[in-house]
């Protein structure tokens, strides 16, 4: 015959299953936003992809926090008929080893920008993303080969509007990762966008900025036109980069840092 549990342990399993009961959930994993500076330069030079034409093309910091960086039109970049223009390279700071970027992630981006005229026929947003060394001279991963969205056919606008260059679904189709990459140690995130015109006389403008005195981020869609409004790149993998100095720094900590 089984003996009875004392109340000592009847207590302690009360007890137990109390704590497990008040214990606070692990935290979900959150998206990480980055945003682009308009005026900071990169430590690294990480080289294009396979784009038709980068005349005109700059590379600046992709960037957690928010800082005093106006937005500003970029400059205004002509191409040739059915070209990828390449209008901008963007290179993360050095992430963590051990981030494990799979292919049901999902990637969005959202940029202002405008055509030169409505001949220009511009109706691709031409983007690529990938994944390179601290310094920036060996390729790891293509997480997005170099193509384009096309948000049902629509042209640019001749005035400025809100453009979709990556989705997760809310403006066009999901825009999963297309490989599988673990960062190690230093590695950086590096996203490109341009244009590509079908048109006479192509060019483009691409509107970019951190501002921390701007009156909140672009939405997802194609219609934001208020030029206050941040561009972003956001990823459904939470990010977590290096901290100034070493040691680590969760994406988190970092917003309203200027690393």
């Amino acid at each position: 015959m089984r003996a009875r549990p004392s109340r000592r342990d009847v207590l302690r399993l009360g007890l137990g299953l109390l704590a497990s009961w008040l214990a606070p959930s692990p935290a979900a994993a959150a998206p990480t936003r980055l945003y682009f500076s308009s005026s900071e330069v990169t430590p690294v030079t990480p080289s294009f992809a396979a784009w038709s034409e980068v005349d005109g093309a700059v590379r600046r910091r992709m960037r957690t926090s928010l800082f005093a960086d106006p937005l500003a039109n970029g400059a205004t970049l002509a191409s040739a008929l059915g070209a990828d223009q390449l209008h901008r390279q963007y290179v993360s700071d050095p992430l963590v080893a051990g981030i494990a970027f799979v292919t049901t992630d999902t990637v969005s981006c959202q940029i202002q920008g405008f055509e030169s005229a409505a001949n220009d026929n511009i109706g691709e947003r031409t983007q690529d993303l990938r994944v390179f060394s601290r310094d920036g001279l060996t390729l790891r991963a293509t997480l997005i080969l170099l193509g384009s969205v096309s948000v049902s056919g629509a042209e640019w606008a001749t005035a400025l509007q809100n453009l979709t260059f990556l989705s997760a679904g809310q403006v066009v189709p999901p825009t999963p990762l297309q490989a599988n990459y673990t960062t190690v140690d230093g590695d950086r995130l590096v996203l490109e966008v341009g244009h590509q015109g079908f048109g006479t006389s192509i060019a483009g403008t691409l509107r970019f900025g951190a501002d921390s005195a701007g009156t909140g981020d672009l939405g997802l869609n194609e219609t934001d036109t208020i030029t206050t409004l941040r561009p972003w790149f956001e990823s459904s993998r939470e990010l977590t980069f290096e901290a100034a100095g070493g040691g680590v720094v969760g994406e988190r900590t970092l917003r309203g840092v200027g690393l």
